[in-house]
């Protein structure tokens, strides 16, 4: 088993070297990833830098990745600094600056200290390696097959063991792994399967597709996660019919059928393979009132609320990044990213979350808009769409600023993408044009 994991990973770097979408699907999937290596390798798995050999490596590949990138594409940057990126970038600045002020200042730089990397890496890096639908095509295959092959070998894994209904690494009695990356993984090849419709993955595509939603399924509900085995299939189902249009009866029908199956799967799945102290955490009440339930959240919220409003000049500048920390009773940060930008922030955050709900609205209706007449690139921006979303509704639920650098790298992505397809089409209508001209011109 060490061996094969080990193996598959180098072929992995190797072809996210040679080709840029397995490069981001690593840096999608790299906590997951991360937590399988470590049972190949154990010295990953320490503190210091045997913890971060796989970042390092993910990183090193990356940037390999995006810098032959730049030799094959004639204009890698355009569409780079986009509305998107320099909000998300001021975001992060703001933040930092508002560490003079905040209740937890210490505690929001050992934060930034961890987390700096990944932003990096995945804001600066991972955005740029889509640069158009046959990629996003391309990405999304990728992460059907990768998510795939690590969820295979997590699930047959003995090292992965349930520990109060999370599936994890266990040391020492303790789970040293974090089953909430697990959940994503789940949730994203869920979402990939349901959502990728119309696709390129070739004459055993349905097999590849329903594997992805049975795995999927499967370790979303294994690793415990509530809110990534409730948020998959609620996204998949909205985005399900969008993939494709629909055009008469039978396609009509064949939607409802899919949708239906979709929402029925996770029921089936927490029915059959969870029991005892596991399955009452996926109860309506433990959903609502237990540990880490919807109710927790509006708590959370409700605490920043009346801290805010208790500063005058909060409602400017935030109450300083952090600050959760400090009057949470022992909760590290909201869980809520909505709530941390407004509050926290202030109203630059508010600024900034406003402009993100502009520019994001605008540029998924022009993806939509640029890909409608082909099925695989209006399948493949239904799914990518759908996973961001999916990425967002999480955010809401177990994130915070400094660490949802995949999103941010989604979003990045989905305006980018947007602009360098609106400026390819233009280009297109013109060159046709001037065509039709020179044509006309020689009859």
């Amino acid at each position: 088993m060490q061996s094969l994991i080990v193996t598959l990973f180098v072929l992995v770097c190797i072809a996210g070297i040679c080709k840029p979408m397995w490069a981001l699907g690593m840096i999608v999937y790299i906590n997951s990833m991360e937590q399988l290596l470590q049972t190949a390798i154990p010295y990953w798995s320490t503190f210091g830098f045997g913890g971060q050999v796989v970042n390092y490596i993910v990183g090193v590949v990356s940037l390999t990745s995006v810098s032959l990138l730049c030799f094959r594409n004639s204009n890698p940057w355009r569409g780079f600094l986009n509305t998107t990126f320099v909000m998300i970038t001021f975001m992060i600045v703001w933040s930092m600056i508002s560490l003079a002020w905040s209740l937890d200042a210490p505690g929001g730089i050992a934060m930034m200290k961890s987390r700096w990397p990944y932003f990096f890496l995945s804001v600066v890096i991972g955005s740029m390696l889509v640069t158009n639908f046959q990629d996003l095509r391309k990405l999304v295959n990728v992460l059907i097959i990768m998510g795939l092959a690590i969820s295979v070998l997590i699930l047959i894994n003995p090292q992965f063991t349930s520990q109060y209904g999370r599936l994890g690494l266990i040391q020492g009695g303790l789970m040293t792994s974090n089953p909430l990356a697990l959940g994503e993984l789940g949730g994203i090849l869920f979402i990939s399967g349901a959502v990728f419709r119309s696709n390129n993955l070739g004459k055993f595509a349905w097999i590849l597709r329903l594997a992805a939603l049975v795995f999927g399924a499967m370790m979303a509900v294994q690793s415990g996660s509530r809110g990534q085995v409730v948020l998959c299939a609620l996204v998949a189902a909205i985005f399900y019919p969008v993939a494709a249009p629909v055009q008469n009866l039978r396609s009509f029908f064949g939607t409802l059928i899919g949708i239906t199956c979709i929402v029925i799967i996770m029921p089936i799945f927490l029915s059959t393979t969870l029991e005892g102290f596991a399955a009452k955490r996926f109860t309506s009440d433990a959903l609502l009132y237990g540990s880490s339930s919807f109710s927790e959240r509006i708590t959370n919220i409700t605490i920043l609320i009346s801290a805010w409003l208790g500063n005058p000049t909060s409602t400017l500048i935030g109450l300083g990044y952090f600050s959760f920390n400090a009057i949470g009773g022992g909760t590290t940060y909201s869980h809520v990213i909505i709530a941390d930008l407004i509050f926290e922030l202030g109203l630059p955050g508010i600024i900034v979350l406003c402009v993100l709900c502009v520019s994001l609205s605008r540029s998924s209706r022009l993806l939509f808009s640029l890909s409608k007449n082909n099925a695989l690139d209006r399948s493949a921006t239904a799914t990518f769409l759908a996973i961001t979303f999916f990425l967002f509704l999480l955010a809401n639920k177990q994130g915070d600023l400094w660490g949802s650098t995949i999103l941010y790298m989604c979003l990045a992505i989905v305006v980018r993408l947007s602009i360098r397809s609106e400026e390819d089409a233009y280009e297109n209508s013109i060159a046709t044009t001037e065509e039709g001209f020179e044509t006309q011109y020689e009859q």
